[in-house]
């Protein structure tokens, strides 16, 4: 679901793009190239294969190591081994394998030709939880890559895979992102570069980050534009010359643009269409140039005109998402987002799904009941494909939850036409479902359908079942009392049995979180204040912490914290927690990076005690966030008062991720105050 609520507008199409990768799809997170490891030392290494080079029909051995890992997964009974295989075709094949337990270790055995064929040039893996899946360790936070070799050479296509790989979803608790040095700036990228030194993407960024210094500091000279022209030339006409173009390229396009050289990518453009005409190759070449521009007006015209001349692509269905996020948010224009839905080509369920809500706030209930039954009907026809970047079990669970979705969204619609019948029909068979998500909406709407048919045992049942399971709003609890009231003649009794269902799914919540925790050490860094002064971790000690690590130019950040802020006095022991709004990943000299944060904070009007992650003798480098392994921004961290890290997660954007923080802060306290007694 997408909103302009709370969010900075961006000043064009591309960087709709970019913020919208950022905050939809969670913000990347940096691949690692892994080879067998051996221990160092008396710290064994969480992780190893064997052999250190291995091929696809060698029979691996994968060992892991959870207790060197401080994973939540030390305390689990069964362990999977989950993978992602990819052919030098594209072929992409998921599966778990069960893992078996030696001493402290776990183990698992597999020749990846067993499973796809061609020989597979990449796997990515992590460890899963076998009863509960979001219990995942990828190493805190970045899946293992095993490259595969053909007569001790890297296979053919491997860092195409790689690339591949860096743009989708895995299933897991983690996103896997491109890997340009995760967020580490110009460092980062030289250390990728100089592992990879024909990695497009890496160089991709890293050209990108030269120009935007030279921009900040006297403008970009003829002399770096030509270099940069040349290279990227190199690239297109080496792919001109071959019978099978990577695909990787596409996206360099853009970089003509961007060094003031458009007309030479529109002609390599041309180029492109006469040498591969139909191909996969023009579709993305076409589509990345569509949205190369960093007007909006110029890019709306590219993207406009690439879905009129080429509709069926699958670049196409993203050109229509990307002008469906433009029309929606930036240009805020909902007949123009209405005119794409509407237009018989295929365009992501969740724009569906927002177009539905837009015609919801028209008033055009029968408009958005069509559309809410359309997006029921096309996730019920959704069949798996046999292979790809989920296991069926995976792709089962993911559709159901998003089936789930669109049922209550089309009985909330059905209601609101005073449908109640059909709406409490849609509802009753999810109540499990809903119940165990925790959909405090979904079972509210139902008990709420029962209730005005005359069903009140039914609706009574149904409010306890919200009541175990979820949060109720004030106005459940008016409601549900009400009732009450009716079936039981008064409200006696009433408050104990919500005490009791309260207590009960604290306890269950509780349970869960307990198995999820992390219980890693947390590392006592060192933090500055805006007066200079030092302060340790360990001076927390005793509190309840929550670290929020954040950025000046990050956007998702500075919508996050006041929503971090407004949580926080939410809260009923605040006294009992400490926030640290903790400045990283940012440039310049300390005192310059001081007074950008203090001149972001007067303007978010934020009251926060807020550090600076600095470096020694001022250099450009975030110890705290590179000792945390923060893999994004925002990042927030919950710490016992006994400096264990219990949580991790992404930043505050809506109710549910505040409810989410909300449990685990609580778990958080609640542990102090058992290990006190």
């Amino acid at each position: 679901m997408l909103s302009t609520e709370g969010k900075d507008i961006p000043r064009s199409a591309k960087k709709v793009v970019f913020e919208m990768r950022r905050v939809g799809v969670g913000i990347g997170l940096c691949l690692v190239l892994v080879v067998a490891c051996p221990r160092f030392g008396d710290v064994p290494i969480v992780f190893s294969s064997s052999p250190a080079k291995p091929t696809a029909d060698d029979r691996l051995t994968i060992r892991y190591v959870p207790e060197a890992s401080h994973s939540p997964l030390v305390r689990s009974e069964r362990v999977e081994f989950r993978f992602t295989l990819v052919g030098p075709g594209k072929e992409l094949y998921t599966d778990v394998l069960p893992m078996v337990r030696k001493g402290g270790e776990w183990r698992v055995r597999l020749r990846p030709s067993d499973f796809l064929r061609p020989n597979p040039v990449v796997m990515v893996c992590s460890f899963l939880d076998s009863e509960d899946p979001e219990i995942c360790d990828s190493n805190q936070g970045d899946p293992w890559v095993l490259q595969f070799y053909e007569e001790g050479k890297l296979a053919r296509g491997a860092e195409f895979r790689l690339y591949q790989l860096s743009k989708s979803n895995f299933g897991m608790p983690t996103v896997v992102g491109t890997p340009t040095g995760a967020g580490r700036g110009a460092r980062g990228l030289d250390a990728e570069l100089a592992a990879h030194p024909d990695f497009l993407p890496a160089r991709e960024a890293r050209w990108l980050s030269i120009l935007e210094e030279a921009r900040e500091n006297s403008g970009v000279s003829d002399s770096l534009r030509l270099a940069i022209g040349g290279e990227l030339d190199a690239v297109f006409d080496r792919n001109l010359r071959s019978e099978d173009p990577d695909t990787m390229v596409a996206p360099l396009l853009a970089v003509y643009e961007t060094i003031g050289e458009a007309a030479k990518a529109e002609s390599l453009l041309a180029q492109i269409r006469l040498r591969f005409p139909g191909s996969r190759f023009v579709a993305r070449c076409a589509f990345h140039w569509a949205y190369a521009p960093d007007d909006l007006e110029p890019a709306l015209s590219r993207l406009g005109d690439f879905v009129k001349d080429d509709p069926d692509s699958p670049e196409a269905e993203q050109a229509r998402n990307l002008l469906f996020m433009i029309y929606d948010n930036v240009m805020q224009t909902p007949e123009k987002a209405g005119e794409l839905v509407l237009g018989g080509k295929p365009i992501g369920r969740g724009h569906l799904e927002r177009y539905a809500e837009i015609l919801v706030a028209a008033g055009d209930m029968e408009g958005a009941e069509a559309i809410a039954r359309r997006c029921v009907r096309e996730a019920e026809d959704d069949e798996w494909s046999g292979s790809g970047l989920l296991t069926p079990m995976e792709w089962e669970r993911k559709r159901e939850e998003e089936l789930r979705g669109y049922t209550v969204l089309l009985a909330r619609i059905l209601g609101e036409r005073n449908v109640y019948d059909e709406a409490a029909a849609l509802l009753e068979p999810l109540v499990e479902a809903m119940a165990r998500a925790g959909d405090r909406e979904g079972l509210g709407d139902l008990a709420e359908y029962q209730n005005k048919l005359g069903k009140k045992a039914d609706a009574l049942l149904t409010y306890e079942r919200l009541g175990e399971s979820a949060h109720a709003s004030d106005e459940d609890l008016r409601v549900w009392r009400s009732l009450y009231v009716d079936v039981k003649g008064s409200d006696s009794g009433f408050d104990d049995r919500l005490a009791m269902l309260e207590e009960r799914r604290r306890a269950n919540q509780h349970r869960q979180l307990e198995k999820r925790a992390l219980d890693w050490p947390a590392p006592n860094v060192t933090l500055t204040d805006l007066d200079g002064r030092l302060h340790a971790l360990e001076d927390f000690r005793g509190k309840v912490v929550l670290l929020d690590f954040w950025a000046t130019w990050c956007g998702p950040c500075l919508n996050s914290l006041p929503k971090v802020e407004e949580f926080l006095q939410s809260i009923d022991a605040r006294e009992e927690v400490a926030v640290l709004a903790i400045n990283t990943w940012e440039r310049g000299t300390p005192d310059e990076r001081r007074a950008m944060v203090e001149e972001k904070w007067a303007e978010l009007g934020l009251s926060l005690p807020v550090y600076l992650d600095l470096g020694a003798s001022g250099e450009e480098t975030s110890p705290a966030a590179e000792q945390f392994r923060v893999p994004f921004i925002p990042t927030l961290f919950v710490i016992d008062r006994e400096g264990r890290i219990l949580f991790r997660r992404g930043g505050l954007y809506d109710e549910g991720d505040r409810e989410d923080l909300r449990l685990k802060i609580d778990y958080a306290l609640s542990r102090g105050a058992r290990a006190a007694s």
